[in-house]
């Protein structure tokens, strides 16, 4: 399934979507605004590196900002990246971490990332099955 299609129905299923980055918000959301699925998967919240240092990946600030923002606990969100400010950022808000395993070749990041998520998925059809069947319904 290609990410644009699980982002869409995943939004389609009542879904909300935090995009936390190393990118300014703006060049972000430009990257969402440009696409023609826009309106069906644009990201609810988008937290860049435009932000104060202390409120970048890895400080949780991030994560408890999108619980704060969603009104969720912690046990309600998945946290999915591909390297280890994410994890560290997730794991320190209480926040599951998953991987996006499809996101780089590099085996120590590799490595590091099956070892410290909950779930390590190879491509974006594994996740999407995850996303979209098995944890659906706690989301």
């Amino acid at each position: 399934m290609p990410p644009v299609r699980l982002l869409k129905e995943y939004r389609a299923r009542g879904g909300r979507v935090a995009v936390v980055s190393h990118s300014p918000a703006h060049v972000i959301q430009r990257h969402y605004e440009a696409h023609p699925w826009a309106e069906q998967i644009r990201p609810d919240l988008v937290l860049g590196w435009d932000k104060d240092p202390a409120k970048r990946k890895p400080s949780p600030w991030p994560a408890l900002h999108a619980l704060q923002y969603f009104g969720v606990q912690p046990a309600e969100v998945l946290a999915l990246d591909d390297l280890s400010p994410g994890v560290k950022m997730a794991k320190a808000a209480g926040v599951t971490a998953v991987a996006a395993g499809w996101g780089h070749t590099v085996q120590p990041i590799q490595d590091y990332m099956r070892r410290e998520c909950a779930q390590y998925f190879e491509t974006v059809q594994d996740f999407a099955d995850y996303l979209l069947t098995s944890r659906a319904s706690a989301l």
